[in-house]
Parts: structure tokens; sequence; C-alpha cells
């Protein structure tokens, strides 16, 4: 692309008011651009054509004047636009004869693609932005692309909300691209004129790409309103509104329900466990969890907002009594749901996460917790596995960097390469290590005649992810890992 000639077509509408004198000044100083435009020392505009529009046609919208201009690539086409000094004063002087104009770039022969960015959008770190209207357009070089919560009473009166989500950024560092922006003069809660006068503060999330932006402070926390937090921590729990949450959101909202549902199985309390009514998350959540005491009769469980009796509440009648089972990355969301799923199907598990910390009854004789790290100690991770409950028949490999510790980034080109080394070895040689020391492990086991009839329910599970189908710019190296396990 950057070698295809790129044709420049400007449309201008004339003020009414301009004289003869005017025009003529005007049109000459258009006309020498071609030779007065240099680039390293030579001309560098391939040609110019200009003229007065004669189409009887009523479809000019009022543009009086065509302007016809070549440039070799699009890189010659940008320097024109943004560097070129001898342009720059053109314009400048042309700006009170001009009352409206159109400008189209076209390449022959190409009809479909993205448009040209911004030559300032090109520069590493950086973002586009515009107003709710887009009236208002602007780039913006953020050093990094992370955000601030402010609490303060002005930034609540002012956005209708809580709070505000706020990217500091150095003046020079920002540039209009579009539209003049209005100015509105207010003292902060720091009780200061201007706080930082050599910065501007932007929404986040009038940035492309800011809803992928995390937080990583907070200021005026004194003004943080309460119900913000109690809103947040009962949306957490099952008796929040599950049901009205969108299908994106299902997959994480599953893993809390499990875990909740777990919880209220552990401790014998069905009576007061709830069910989303959503036939979806109530299948899920009825087929993922099986009590530890499936000899009570019933029990009498929500659902719709109405008592209904279940005679085998979550039975999952898979048969995994004695059956040896291995799960990494067990502290997760979803390693702790598919834990406590197996505990209650009458499995025994070896629940392994890189952090020692973690919610498991280790009481239950039916449970060991091993920390470790898989890409170093996988043999070790086994054998403390096998030594307990014998060889592990399935597991689960969950172990890996998911989209809650990963740096979101608005493209690929700003992604971290040492954080997607990371992830590949975590995501995908350590989930080949994890498969390949289980496959040995039952290799070895079918070879033995003291295990080899005992073995039932073998079958690894690789967790993927639409993301290793679609890709993510956000995440390119998660996306990747998932691709390459899948």
């Amino acid at each position: 692309m950057a070698n295809q000639t790129i044709t420049h077509i400007v449309l201008f509408k004339y003020r009414s008011n301009i004289t003869w004198t005017d025009f003529e000044s005007h049109f000459s100083s258009f006309s020498s651009l071609k030779d007065r435009c240099l680039r390293n020392g030579k001309p560098y505009m391939l040609s110019m054509r200009m003229g007065k529009n004669r189409s009887w046609e009523p479809h000019s919208k009022g543009m009086t004047h065509g302007f016809v201009l070549e440039f070799a690539s699009q890189d010659d086409l940008d320097y024109y636009l943004t560097q070129d000094e001898v342009h720059a004063e053109f314009s400048k002087n042309a700006k009170p004869f001009v009352e409206d104009s159109v400008v189209v770039d076209i390449t022959d022969g190409l009809l479909f693609g993205a448009a040209a960015k911004h030559p300032l959008l090109k520069r590493e770190g950086s973002y586009a932005g515009s107003c709710h209207c887009g009236e208002l357009k602007w780039a913006a070089k953020l050093d990094k692309a992370e955000h601030v919560h402010c609490h303060c009473g002005t930034c609540q009166k002012l956005g209708g909300g809580p709070y505000s989500c706020n990217q500091i950024i150095a003046r020079q560092d920002l540039t209009i691209l579009q539209g003049e922006p209005k100015v509105y003069t207010y003292k902060g809660a720091s009780g200061k004129d201007d706080a930082m006068p050599d910065k501007l503060i932007v929404r986040t999330l009038l940035f492309e790409g800011g809803s992928q932006m995390p937080a990583t402070g907070e200021i005026f926390a004194e003004g943080r309103l309460r119900w913000v937090r109690d809103l947040r921590d009962s949306m957490d729990t099952p008796e929040g509104k599950l049901d009205t949450l969108p299908q994106r959101s299902r997959k994480s909202t599953l893993c809390r329900l499990a875990s909740y549902l777990a919880d209220k199985v552990k401790n014998e309390d069905l009576q007061s466990a709830y069910v989303p009514r959503d036939p979806c998350l109530k299948y899920m959540a009825m087929r993922s969890i099986a009590p530890p005491f499936s000899s009570t009769p019933s029990s009498t469980i929500m659902a719709e907002r109405r008592p209904i009796t279940i005679k085998t509440p979550f039975d999952l009648s898979l048969g995994f009594e004695r059956t040896h089972v291995l799960v990494t990355g067990a502290n997760g969301f979803i390693g702790r749901a598919v834990v406590h799923a197996f505990l209650a199907a009458g499995a025994s598990v070896t629940a392994c996460d890189l952090s020692p910390r973690h919610d498991f009854d280790t009481s239950d004789p039916k449970i060991q917790v091993v920390a470790a790290d898989i890409t170093k100690d996988i043999d070790e991770i086994f054998r403390k596995a096998e030594a307990r409950f014998g060889p592990v028949e399935t597991v689960v490999a969950l172990a890996s960097y998911d989209a809650s510790v990963l740096t979101w980034t608005q493209s690929i080109c700003d992604a971290d390469v040492e954080e997607f080394r990371r992830v590949m070895e975590v995501n995908v040689t350590g989930t080949f290590q994890t498969v390949q020391r289980w496959l040995k492990g039952i290799r070895t086991a079918a070879e033995s005649k003291e295990t080899r009839d005992g073995l039932k329910n073998v079958g690894g599970v690789i967790v993927g992810s639409d993301a290793g189908v679609s890709g993510s710019r956000a995440l390119p190296a998660y996306a990747t890992g998932k691709s390459g396990v899948q």
C-alpha cells in the first residue's frame, strides 16, 4: 500500500464576499505548491489539476472548485498534510476564503478496506478518541493505557455517576484532529484553579478501546459511595440478578454460581440455595454440582420463586466414585467449581495451584492440595498425587494466565513480548507437560497387573476459549495460547 499512488481530491465552497484579487492570489499560491512543497530538498507532489465546477447536475452541495493532487504514497500525503510548512502557511492564508470543503483520498482500483490512519495515531502508544456526537476527535499518546477512578464530588456532579474514569495526559501528547472544544471553567475538589497546569484529564471511555483499559488506582477515596461496593458485592452472589446478565457474562457467572452451590451442598444447606430462573443457568447449576449426601430422600430448593421438590438434587450420575482426578489451576473460579463438583461426585481429587492459598477443606480425606509450578514441578506434582490416591485417571488442565491477570492492549503492536513468552510457557508448554505426564502415568498403570484393572474414567480435559478461534487484539498472548491448546 505504501508504494501505490494516492489521489488527494479537495472540493471548496468559497465565501460569497471574496474579491477577484483574492481569488487570483489564492489560485496562484495554490498552483505553485507543486513546485514549492519540498521533501528532502525535492518536489514530491506528482501532479496537480484544478478547475471550476461545470456540472449541470444538482449534486455539487455548493462546492464551486475542485483540486486533484497526486502523491507517490500515503507517507508523502501525510507529510504534505501535517509537516510541510509551505502547505501549512497556504492553508492558514486560505482559511478566511473557504466556507466549506470536502476531501477524499483514493487509490485507483482499491474499492474496499479501512481508511488510512491519521499520522499521529501511527505513533507507538497512540489512541484515538471522540465525543459522543463525533464532532470532536483527537489523538493522544499514552505512556500506559491505565486509568484512575476519582470519587470527588465534582466528578460525581459533572458525570452524574458515583465516580469518573480518567486518563491523565501531558498537554503536548494530545492533539485535536477535528472540531473545536468548548471550554467550561470550574474549581475542582482540590480547591485549585489549575491543579495540573501541564496535564489534561480525559475520560477513559471516550477513547477507542477505553473499556479494556485497566483501572490501577483511585483518588478522593473518602468520597466513595457506600452503595457502589454494596451493589458489587450483591451482584457477586446468586441472590443478585444473575438472570438478567447478558450471554457473554454467563461463563464467569456460572463459575461463581457453582462455587456458591458447592458451599451450600457442603453445608447441607439446600433449603436456602438459590437456582436461577434462566433455563441455561438452572440446567448448568443443577447438573454441575452433586451433594456428598446423595442418600438424602428429597430437598426443597427455590426456583422460579416457588418451591419445587427434586428427589435426587444435583445428581451427576457419572460414576466418579473411586476415581482419582487431578485439577491444575484449582484456586481459580473455574478450578474451585471443578474441584467441588468432582468431590461431590465421589472422586478423590488432587488440587494443584501455583498459589499455596486456598479455601478447600483439607480435613476431607478425598482431597489433597499441592502448591507447585506446572512448568517446573510437574513430575513432583504427579508423584505426590499418585502416592496419595494412586494413578491419576482424569486430569483437568486449567492452569493458565487468563484475562483477569494479563495486560489488555489496544493492538497487537502494543503487546509485551516478555509477557507473551510467559503465557506460552504456562498456557501451552505447561498444559502440554501436564497432559504428557498424565499419559505416561496411564501407560505405566496400564502395563502393570496391579493397577490396570482398576483404571476407570480415563480422560483428559483441556479448556479452550472463543479467543482461540476468533483471536483477540486486546489479549493476543491469551488468544494464541488458547489456539495452541485447541
